[in-house]
């Protein structure tokens, strides 16, 4: 053990010092602990509220990923109707080609149709005036019943 009157007073007085510190210290310790706990209740805060954020992007991006699954089978039916157009329009292409055969044909065909009837246009009235005969023939068709005579 150490005796107190052989220290020096410089050590004392140092010791002291030391003394009052701590004491400052010790009183200003509630109101830093004080300032810590709601410095950190702030802290609490803002971290609830980046998880309830945080749960909230989640559920978006849920809904996010539907929608996308959602567009992605649209996206898959609008290629199968994108092919069966296709197909039909390669089927209306087919059919117009053999329309233009067709009237190609039509139309090498038409000056002979155009002559025959030229040819048979002069002969109308004597073959109307044949048929009229053909009719007073017996078994031919039965006339007419006039209506000018009372």
């Amino acid at each position: 053990m150490l005796n107190p009157l052989l220290i020096s007073p410089r050590l004392i007085f140092r010791a002291l010092d030391d003394l009052h510190a701590i004491a400052e210290a010790a009183r200003d310790l509630p109101a830093r602990m004080e300032a810590m706990d709601a410095r950190l209740g702030r802290i609490e805060q803002q971290a609830d509220e980046a998880i309830i954020v945080a749960q909230e992007i989640g559920v978006t991006a849920n809904t996010a990923v539907t929608l996308g699954a959602d567009v992605d089978k649209r996206m898959a039916s609008l290629l199968t109707l994108g092919r069966q157009i296709d197909r039909r329009a390669a089927q209306v292409l087919e059919l117009g080609e053999r329309l233009d055969m067709r009237a190609t044909e039509l139309l090498t065909a038409l000056p002979t149709l155009e002559r025959a009837v030229g040819m048979a246009t002069p002969l109308e009235g004597a073959v109307d005036r044949l048929g009229r005969l053909v009719d007073r023939l017996p078994g031919g068709r039965p006339l007419p019943p006039r209506d000018d005579v009372e």
